[in-house]
């Protein structure tokens, strides 16, 4: 496995992992609402943050491509 691979396999499992946190932080708080309108509004904001960055992490999840070889355009032939 060349360098490159390397570097982009831990990069997809990294932000594969940070996925996976945010969703159990968001199942933790989830399970901590003990009910009250004060910590209602903390748990709607706590769950709107988390919603967002987990967004935006599988948004970076779909800009990950496998890198095949590098082989010029053969140009038609007649």
């Amino acid at each position: 496995m060349t360098t490159d691979a390397r570097e982009a396999l831990l990069a997809y499992i990294a932000t594969l992992l940070a996925i996976v946190l945010l969703t159990i932080a968001a199942v933790i708080i989830c399970m901590s609402f003990d009910g009250t309108s004060e910590q209602l509004a903390k748990v709607i904001a706590a769950l709107a943050f988390i919603g967002a960055a987990t967004t935006g992490l599988i948004g970076v999840i779909g800009t990950f491509r496998p890198k095949g070889p590098q082989n010029p355009p053969q140009e038609p032939k007649p």
